[in-house]
């Protein structure tokens, strides 16, 4: 379920009520309005990560796809640690903050597998 900017967007929803055992459908319709001068690809064909492992930082390079693209970084619980844009094709990403572990970077659909050493 995802929400298309400009276009107008319509949830269903079943649910029970736990007192009453009474069940109710509800329609939801939603129109997300478009934001001038804003653009994110998503459809980066891959990229690379290195080094791998890292300490104090690490470079993204894309490939195939326009920019900017939007990244999110996790932790191994799933918990975003830290995302942004990237403007350029290689982009060098500071990690002091982050403590020593596993990491996944996203990047539209792909994602990979990163380790910050100690």
């Amino acid at each position: 379920m995802g929400i298309i900017a400009g276009q107008t967007n319509t949830f269903n929803v079943l649910g029970t009520n736990t007192i009453t055992n009474c069940t109710t459908f509800v329609k939801y319709v939603l129109k997300a309005d478009e934001c001038p001068g804003l653009y994110v690809n998503d459809k980066v064909s891959d990229f690379e990560v290195s080094p791998n492992p890292f300490s104090t930082a690490f470079k993204i390079t894309c490939s195939g796809g326009q920019k900017p693209s939007a990244y999110s970084i996790y932790d191994a619980f799933g918990i975003r640690v830290s995302e942004g844009i990237l403007e350029e094709e290689n982009t060098f990403l500071q990690t002091e903050h982050l403590p020593a572990g596993i990491y996944f970077v996203t990047i539209g659909k792909k994602r990979k597998k990163i380790v910050k050493a100690e």
